[in-house]
């Protein structure tokens, strides 16, 4: 009797999936979740020792991890894009209300752990809405427009004619100084309201650091993936 249990699931995005969630857990646990803080007492070589294993797990897995995690949620969206299409449904409708769930449950996440991801997700997902009927080499172009920064590059722009611009650390730096402040505050309503009000500064980084458009355009690659069938099993993905 063959009991093999058949599922239409895609193996290796599920192993990617695994290693990035399990990548970004252990950086987390690095950074005490936010709280960033060493104890006074260790001795030099410890503190020493605590910055190499820093930089060393950021360098291997930092950016990686967190950009897998990023194409997959476009290619997740294009797989439940191409089921409804495939019914001759409409998914834009349903993929906004599912959008509008993640942001509420981004906000009670937020409510625990202000670098939470999901809340930011949500708003940014929604550019895959309008793209989900381009072809994919129209999908790439703009993908590539957003990955090369364009918001940076007029700022560097404006700053190359003198155009006074206002930092973004010295808006987004008291909601940080805020923050640290309740997280070490007994009080859990207390770190609830300080990391809704650090929020604030969580996403002004984000803008800062240029991850608007940066996760904007991975969203699109992982959507242009799933349109180029490139994590199915088939000869065109097939290296020997």
């Amino acid at each position: 009797m063959n009991n093999t249990i058949r599922t239409n699931r895609i193996e290796v995005i599920d192993a990617l999936r695994g290693f990035a969630i399990i990548a970004i857990l252990l950086l987390h646990n690095l950074e005490h979740f936010d709280l960033y803080f060493l104890p006074e007492q260790l001795p030099t070589w410890m503190k020493i020792a605590d910055k190499k294993i820093w930089d060393s797990l950021f360098f291997l897995f930092a950016g990686k991890a967190y950009s897998i995690f990023t194409i997959l949620f476009g290619f997740t969206f294009y797989l439940q894009q191409s089921k409804q299409k495939e019914k001759g449904k409409d998914f834009s409708g349903r993929f906004a209300w599912q959008m509008v769930l993640l942001f509420g449950f981004g906000l009670v996440n937020t409510g625990f752990y202000v670098g939470d991801i999901l809340l930011f997700y949500s708003i940014i997902g929604f550019i895959l809405i309008p793209v989900r009927n381009l072809r994919p080499g129209t999908v790439f172009t703009i993908a590539l427009c957003l990955l090369l920064q364009p918001a940076e590059w007029i700022k560097l722009l404006l700053e190359w004619n003198n155009y006074p611009l206002i930092p973004i650390h010295e808006i987004s730096g008291p909601y940080w100084e805020s923050l640290y402040t309740t997280m070490k505050d007994p009080s859990f309503i207390t770190m609830v309201k300080g990391n809704f009000y650090g929020k604030i500064g969580h996403l002004l980084w984000f803008w800062s650091d240029g991850r608007v458009s940066q996760t904007a355009g991975l969203f699109l690659i992982g959507f242009l993936l799933g349109q180029r069938k490139r994590f199915y099993t088939n000869p065109e993905n097939t290296c020997f």
